[in-house]
């Protein structure tokens, strides 16, 4: 039976969903293992799954990412400083993933780790499997990543979507391509032979088929719906939870993983713009913001349960992140998005597009009377009702998805991992 190793570089968003499939298969008899970054090996070893440290950690790249938002709402500052971290922390990763992957095992990875799969793919026939959560795929369709307002098949966004946004992700992958293929003695493979030869592996899109629905054109591919751990909500926050049931239909408006320059001015905008709209908010700061304290509109809070929280807002405003996007389309509550960049816009229009809530606002230049506006419509507008209801709607479907049962019958349906006993 072969082992199927996860390789999860990246956020906590990239590493929860794979040790939620890693404990699927555990759970069906396989051998799984993690490999994770320091800060995050705790969670996979807390649910029974072997986890070894990738050693390097997330913390510079969080320095990097504060100095890109100078540019903030530009993906490509962002992609600049993840391939700056991906060149100094190369050397670390590659000899960890030599050592641990071995012959036959099924490698499932992240876009970064892509490159450096098929590498090991070559030295020692482990099979990679790719994992996205988000429409990244090369496509002609309206389901394209950063071409949101394409809305029919087009050769042009066809050939966009494979040579900037399926190359261009992989590359981020080349520093550790590079360090690997050297170390294993294997020749070095170009960005678009990386691209071409990526398009022949399975992929998994692990996210709701009624936001991302597959496309025609997509290679070898299952969208499983998300992947989700047994739910394990932290421990209520009773002073949060009395402000809530005193402030009725609060909105939640956090940016998630994207940091900001100024977080004191981004709360002096969020509070302008809620009492313009007449709503209160609950107000995420990223982890590395220093502390703020809350107004008598905006409850500041920094550590918080999705799962917990959402349900009980009366709408949620985020930057369009994976994770976050499902979250929210799960609460059964009106959602809407302010993208910073990459797949946020595409997801920022397919909650539209599902009725959930208004377009999409980008992060760049957003104005007081723009988010005031975005608040009142979710709040307060003639709409809101449309909105509530097909939230609830789609929050009852997408709670009845298995994402990482639909997942496990794939690999087992494929052959690359044997079926359960």
């Amino acid at each position: 039976m072969p082992r199927v190793v996860f390789l999860a570089i990246g956020s906590r968003g990239d590493l929860v969903p794979m040790v939620a499939l890693a404990k699927e298969l555990a759970g069906r008899g396989h051998d799984t293992l993690v490999l994770a970054h320091p800060e995050y090996t705790d969670i996979a070893r807390s649910h029974g799954i072997a986890c070894i440290s990738l050693e390097a950690g997330l913390a510079e790249h969080a320095r990097d990412q504060r100095r890109a938002q100078a540019l903030v709402g530009n993906p490509f500052t962002a992609a600049i400083a993840l391939l700056g971290w991906q060149w100094r922390i190369a050397d670390t990763l590659a000899p960890i993933l030599i050592e641990h992957i071995r012959d036959g095992d099924v490698l499932i990875t992240g876009v970064v780790g892509v490159a450096a799969a098929l590498a090991l793919a070559e030295d020692r026939g482990c099979t990679p499997v790719h994992v996205t959560f988000s429409a990244t795929l090369p496509t002609a369709g309206p389901l394209a990543m950063m071409s949101p307002l394409t809305g029919k098949p087009n050769r042009m966004v066809k050939f966009w979507t494979r040579h900037g946004v399926w190359t261009g992700s992989l590359a981020l992958g080349r520093p550790l391509a590079r360090a690997v293929r050297r170390r294993l003695d294997r020749p070095w493979r170009s960005p678009s032979a990386v691209a071409r030869r990526a398009l022949l592996m399975p992929v998994m899109v692990a996210a709701s088929p009624l936001l991302l629905p597959p496309q025609a054109d997509w290679p070898t591919t299952v969208v499983t719906g998300a992947w989700e751990l047994p739910e394990n909500p932290e421990p209520l926050d009773e002073s949060l939870t009395d402000w809530l049931r005193d402030h009725p239909d609060s909105v939640y408006l956090g940016f998630g993983s994207m940091l900001s320059r100024d977080p004191a001015k981004d709360l002096r905008l969020i509070d302008a713009a809620a009492r313009a709209a007449g709503v209160t908010v609950v107000h995420r700061l990223d982890g590395s913001a220093p502390p703020l304290e809350s107004t008598s509109t905006v409850r500041v809070v920094r550590h918080v349960d999705h799962g917990w929280l959402f349900p009980r807002c009366g709408a949620v405003v985020h930057h369009g992140g994976a994770g976050t996007t499902h979250a929210a389309l799960a609460a059964g509550v009106p959602s809407a998005v302010i993208a910073h960049g990459f797949d946020q816009p595409l997801h920022g229009r397919r909650l539209h597009e599902l009725g959930v809530g208004p377009s999409p606002l980008g992060r760049r230049g957003l104005s007081v009377d723009a988010l005031a506006s975005l608040l009142r419509e979710l709040v307060h507008s003639p709409q809101r009702a449309g909105y509530v209801e097909r939230a609830a709607a789609v929050g009852r479907a997408v709670a009845g998805e298995d994402g990482v049962g639909v997942a496990a019958d794939w690999l087992a349906a494929r052959g690359l991992i044997n079926h359960p006993s």
